[in-house]
């Protein structure tokens, strides 16, 4: 069977292509949605340059995880931004394609000390 499959002769899965935008935005980066699947994809991304990832987990879900999920859900808010802060998250990448797009304005942007730019496939929010 080993055989059969280094033949060819089985399909192999395709790899997604990771975002141009996701590359060299500051480190430790958080990247959202924090979903099972998205978080293996991003830990996939993360081999080219192995940049500091928050999302660096494999099958189980670690409690300080756990702990991070539910207040960075609501992220760019003010409990979201000061924990990430407390935690030496330098960036935040959000991928539009797998979240739902979020509402904050530029003025509240500034309020909580960030900076959003939007780059290629994703927006890259930077904490100050």
């Amino acid at each position: 069977a080993v055989l059969a499959e280094g033949w060819g002769w089985a399909p192999h899965p395709t790899v997604p292509t990771a975002p141009a935008g996701q590359r060299g935005v500051p480190a430790p980066t958080l990247h959202l949605p924090l979903g099972a699947f998205d978080n293996r994809r991003f830990v996939l991304w993360s081999t080219d340059g192995f940049p500091e990832l928050v999302n660096g987990r494999g099958s189980f879900v670690p409690r300080q995880f756990v702990t991070l999920m539910r207040p960075v859900v609501t992220f760019p808010d003010a409990r979201s931004v000061g924990l990430l802060r407390r935690l030496g998250v330098r960036s935040v990448v959000v991928h539009p394609d797998f979240r739902q797009r979020t509402a904050v304005s530029g003025a509240g942007l500034r309020r909580l000390g960030l900076v959003r730019e939007r780059r290629a496939g994703v927006l890259v929010y930077l904490l100050r």
